[in-house]
């Protein structure tokens, strides 16, 4: 189904041999003793350079006016970093409105018992679907006095939301994270890329399904175990908004999002349609950048035009919030054109595909689960999901897209998947997250408490998705099945947590 673009040829290029492992070893390296997915990324982006110049200066020189120069000037890519700057300035309009907010808020006013607090803060996570950050602050900092006012925990909040935003946002269709991840993925597989190779991952995304589906166990049942068991509630804390101010800040947010997955979806179907093609066909032809582009695009003129004619903002304004949340991207697009580099560089300048694959290709039924492993370790290390995958996909699609690679297309999908399961997995343990800081701090939790109530209940997922998904992945299991199985494996944890509890 996909098509190897990394058939090069042998005789044309140098033989590096061990040496083409450099870039990426120096990256994890590099990235786990200095917490800094950018400075890791620069660094094994600038040995590559000085594997193939063997000159220190030359490397360097290259390093900037080549190597990231070249990742810039690639069309696709301009359209990607355009996006991600576009997608962040509408999340953060929505947020300088108070839309998100509302549209949060709206969803607790029907809130009678602790389970169905923790239940609409799980909808809630659900909702606020496009921007981990914004689900964070935003689910926090807004269902925090409800929460309280029924005797939950601020650590229970904490792991609900922090639970419910990067898991959300990675698998959603329009995101702050699609266009980054669908680079990556397209990089990889440049012949069979695209927003259909995007769909054609996301089921193999195990982490995120049942970490979803053990959040929901978790509020459905009020069951704990570990740390979180013995964490108390606060005193209660009044809401004073009101909810005529929900509804009406919440309808507002609810028809911008809605034009942004319209539109998306519209943009889709139009450069991917063909006479008789099926919907995976269209899906599969289109071009995600255009779509994502106009989507975009589209969805912030909409947002920016609504928060002025109906008075929420100004001009001045409404042009703040939106270039304050482009802004917030900078980091994010920094880590893409490093990573497309570093990609570039192992590829085609080193050709570790060749010798990755001709290590690895005896045992491709584990490669789903170390890979899963790998990513998990590097995202606690360094504390970012963007960071890991920048590192990651790159040296994973070396191994599963070379021509030697003997696994099967569910192997490939899975590995692929697992580096983005494991950057999450990772990221949720890891105390020096901006994500896990963000929902301790819009939670007001402790952040030390939030980690070590999180950890307990994220290794537990971990196990399910190495067990139920990665590793029958690798044994050929279809994933049709292994999803359904986790999730019965996940139920009937909670059915002997029952029991052991009466």
């Amino acid at each position: 189904m996909f098509e190897s673009s990394y058939a090069l040829a042998a005789a044309t290029q140098p033989d590096y041999g061990i040496l083409a492992f450099i870039p990426p070893a120096v990256a994890v390296a590099v990235a786990v003793l200095s917490k800094r997915a950018i400075l890791a990324l620069l660094a094994a982006v600038y040995s590559g350079a000085l594997l193939v110049s063997g000159n220190i200066l030359t490397a360097a020189e290259q390093t900037i006016d080549t190597h990231l120069v070249k990742s810039l000037a690639d069309p696709d890519h301009a359209a990607i970093l355009i996006f991600s700057v576009t997608i962040g300035g509408f999340v953060g309009l929505l947020s300088a409105t108070g839309g998100t907010r509302a549209l949060v808020a709206a969803a607790a006013t029907k809130i009678r018992s602790k389970t169905s607090g923790m239940l609409a803060t799980f909808f809630s996570g659900l909702l606020v679907f496009f921007d981990d950050y914004a689900n964070c602050l935003l689910v926090g900092s807004t269902m925090r006095p409800v929460t309280d006012s029924h005797g939950i925990s601020r650590e229970k909040l904490a792991y609900i939301v922090d639970s419910t935003a990067a898991p959300v946002a990675i698998i959603a269709v329009a995101s702050t994270w699609v266009g980054f991840i669908i680079s990556e993925l397209t990089s990889a597989i440049p012949n069979g890329g695209g927003y259909g190779l995007f769909l054609s991952v996301l089921p193999y995304t195990f982490y995120s399904f049942f970490t979803l589906f053990f959040v929901f166990m978790i509020a459905k049942t009020g069951l704990d175990f570990g740390p979180m068991k013995t964490t108390k509630p606060v005193e209660l804390v009044e809401n004073e908004t009101s909810e005529s101010t929900w509804k009406d800040g919440a309808l507002y947010t609810f028809a911008s999002i809605f034009v942004l997955i319209g539109l998306l979806a519209g943009a889709l179907l139009y450069t991917g349609y063909q006479p008789g093609a099926s919907i995976t066909g269209i899906l599969g032809n289109a071009d995600p950048y255009k779509a994502l582009l106009w989507a975009s695009a589209g969805a912030s003129l909409f947002a920016f035009c609504g928060a002025i004619f109906s008075k929420r903002m100004t001009l001045g304004e409404a042009l703040d919030g939106w270039t304050e949340g482009a802004a917030r991207m900078f980091e994010a697009c920094m880590i893409l054109v490093l990573a497309w580099a570093l990609g570039s560089i192992c590829k085609t300048d080193l050709a570790l595909a060749q010798t990755v694959t001709g290590a690895l290709t005896p045992t491709p039924w584990i490669l789903p689960t170390l890979v899963f492993l790998t990513s998990s370790l590097i995202a606690f290390a360094t504390g970012t999901s963007y960071g890991t995958m920048g590192i990651m996909f790159p040296v994973v699609a070396a191994i599963v897209v070379g021509d030697s690679f003997v696994g099967s297309e569910a192997i490939m999908l899975g590995s692929l998947a697992a580096v983005m399961s494991g950057a999450v997995m990772g990221d949720h343990c890891s105390p020096i997250s901006d994500t896990t800081i963000m929902a301790s701090m819009g939670c007001g939790c402790d952040h030390v408490a939030h980690v070590k109530t999180q950890i307990p209940y994220a290794l537990t997922t971990a196990g399910f998705t190495i067990i139920f998904g990665y590793l029958p992945i690798g044994l050929g299991l279809p994933v049709y099945i292994c999803l359904p199985a986790g999730v019965l494996a996940i139920f009937g944890f909670f059915a002997i947590l029952r029991i052991n509890s009466l």
